[in-house]
């Protein structure tokens, strides 16, 4: 027994947190509004598909300031202003409460007390090691109205910066938080 219980503490990933600041040197956007391919394709119509596409995006190339080991890296992002069919931004705490096949919530003991069990996102996009240079790439979902206060300061301000607070668990790495700013993060 004492055994498994080392065997799975073994397995068990460690997760880091780290702090990424950005410079941005180049951006491109893209805004579109369309009618929904689901009602205009016969068949892809379901009853409760929407009628208006509406989506938002820029894609962002930065060069890193900081950490030192990451520093003079490419990043190159790219930030979606609409939400992931599987987890809406109006999702709350009690959404992500774990059920059974039964739809009963689940819990666990700790220290003699029952303590809900909960399955929250890891983040809102994630970043990847391009593989043989000096760069990452990144995707991240964030909701229409933020996404438009980002293009508005990418034409107006410069130099600008992007803050990337990074979960890392073994070889992946979650966009848990992603700021543009007008101030270097690193001198924050």
């Amino acid at each position: 027994m004492a055994k498994k219980k080392a065997r799975k503490k073994a397995k068990k990933k460690h997760a880091e947190y780290d702090i990424l600041s950005l410079e941005i040197s180049s951006y491109k956007a893209s805004v579109d509004a369309a009618i929904s391919y689901r009602v205009r394709d016969k068949k892809h119509y379901e009853e409760d598909a929407k009628v208006f596409d509406f989506h938002s995006s820029v894609e962002i190339e930065c060069r890193s300031l900081w950490p030192e080991n990451r520093a003079d890296s490419h990043f190159y992002l790219t930030i979606y202003g609409r939400e992931l069919s599987h987890e809406p931004f109006s999702m709350t705490l009690d959404d992500c409460h774990v059920r059974d096949e039964f739809g009963e919530r689940q819990y666990t003991k700790r220290r003699g007390e029952r303590v809900p069990v909960y399955r929250v996102p890891k983040g809102i996009g994630y970043l990847e090691k391009v593989r043989g240079e000096n760069a990452w790439s990144g995707v991240a979902w964030v909701a229409g109205p933020c996404l438009s206060d980002m293009l508005m300061l990418l034409p107006t301000v410069r130099p600008l910066y992007v803050f990337i607070h990074e979960l890392r668990e073994s070889r992946n790495r979650s966009i848990v938080g992603l700021t543009l700013q007008t101030t270097d993060p690193a001198e924050e």
